[in-house]
């Protein structure tokens, strides 16, 4: 069935849909929408039926790193739920929700990359420097409690249907206009703002939408530091949602990792920004 949608928005969708731009400075453009919705919703698709196939019990690579691929946040708030539950897995359930938020930087990369691959050096200090230090973290609390966990996978569920295509494509339209207004009208300062809040909502959409506005000044320079202030503040978001629904050893945890992964892309995304 998601299959199956996933080709009706590919194949059949797609060609319907207008090739020109519409609203303030013609930057709707409904066929390059559309193509960003199919390449994030075959990514996701893609590590959903990766999740499915690993089989209902996992370790932690899979659990963290795969579920990355479908959504962080989501494993996020799974694996503190999970923790709730039972107290004895909170620090593999942390371990998996750390490295989901590991892979997310990684995922930055590749869809801003799948847009104008000369944005990506601009971006590497930053996700290099989150992903290598989630995945340090993510060893030192596995290794605190080597048990497997069994994942929430069944509460992980497919990202892809066609309404959630619809909002996503709303969301990106959104930031799209929103980030081409404030690079009209207010400059960096408000591209940077319009970035953290809208990362609240989906950092894919951010990525790309900053990605298209084309390269600041200083090559990329604005564009790359806008994403990597996304990526902080999402992480900030997935910490405080684990706060909020995990055990407390959970949150101690997810607080030392996400928390240490913020504050060095923050560092990352001032040395991108001032160079």
């Amino acid at each position: 069935s998601a299959a199956l949608e996933l080709a009706v928005i590919s194949v059949i969708v797609y060609p319907l849909l207008p090739n020109r731009g519409f609203g303030p400075w013609d930057v709707l453009n409904p066929r390059d929408i559309w193509l960003v919705v199919v390449l994030v919703a075959g990514l996701s698709f893609v590590g959903f039926v990766a999740m499915r196939f690993a089989g209902e019990r996992r370790g932690l690579a899979i659990t963290g790193a795969v579920g990355g691929l479908v959504s962080s946040t989501a494993v996020t708030m799974a694996m503190a739920d999970r923790s709730s539950e039972d107290h004895s897995l909170s620090r593999p359930a942390a371990a998996a929700a750390v490295l989901a938020s590991t892979v997310m930087p990684l995922r930055i990369a590749f869809l801003a990359g799948a847009i104008d691959i000369s944005i990506v050096p601009r971006l590497l200090p930053v996700v290099l420097g989150m992903a290598a230090t989630g995945a340090v973290a993510a060893r030192v609390i596995a290794q605190a409690d080597p048990s497997e966990v069994v994942t929430a996978g069944s509460r992980i569920h497919n990202p892809f249907s066609l309404r959630q295509a619809a909002i996503f494509a709303g969301i990106y339209a959104l930031v799209l206009l929103v980030a081409r207004a404030a690079q009209e009208f207010v400059g960096s300062g408000g591209q940077f703002v319009a970035a953290a809040l809208a990362s609240v909502a989906d950092v894919d959409a951010v990525t790309i939408a900053f990605t298209r506005l084309g390269p600041g000044d200083s090559l990329w320079r604005t564009s790359a530091a806008a994403i990597s202030v996304a990526a902080v503040m999402n992480t900030l978001v997935k910490l405080g949602l684990g706060w909020a629904r995990g055990s407390p050893r959970f949150r101690r945890s997810l607080g030392f990792a996400l928390g240490t992964m913020a504050a060095v892309g923050t560092g990352a995304a001032v040395w991108v920004w001032s160079r």
